[in-house]
């Protein structure tokens, strides 16, 4: 897992692999005037899709793994917290989608939130937990950039 900020983009381009691809083409971006939808950069290898809604309570969110996806979670605008576990520590509620490279857990293991705001993010490889989308107090509207990157 890596936690960051947009303003360091430039320690996650140099390579030649997909993800330091991904944080290439996200440099590239207007990023407060994309509109919400999903965009492809490389088939299904490496897409990223904008999306607005409002930042939800912990207890309503899920946490999620993805087997052959790694997650570039980008805060544009707004403010919410991932919690963060490793994969080894959940315990499965909704097995393995295949379809939608989705595994589901229960909320029996508490992790650790990281608060994401403008600019901030977090890459997220296929043993990385991850819950997003809580609100810090109340719930407010997040504008974010989730990139998907084949691993």
């Amino acid at each position: 897992m890596v936690y960051d900020n947009i303003k360091n983009l430039e320690k996650y381009t140099a390579g030649d692999d997909l993800v330091s691809k991904a944080m290439k083409v996200i440099g590239t971006l207007d990023l407060e005037a994309l509109e919400v939808g999903k965009y492809s950069v490389d088939g299904d290898k490496l897409y990223y899709m904008i999306q607005q809604y409002d930042s939800h309570k912990w207890e309503d969110g899920k946490f999620e793994t993805h087997d052959h996806h790694i997650d570039i979670q980008l805060v544009i605008k707004g403010e919410e917290t991932i919690t963060f576990a490793e994969r080894k520590d959940l315990t499965v509620k909704t097995p393995y989608n295949d379809v939608k490279d989705i595994t589901i857990y229960d909320d029996s293991f508490r992790g650790k939130d990281y608060i994401l705001r403008d600019g901030d993010f977090m890459i997220l490889e296929p043993d990385d937990g991850h819950k997003p989308g809580n609100c810090l107090t109340e719930p407010s509207p997040v504008k974010k950039l989730v990139f998907k990157v084949l691993c």
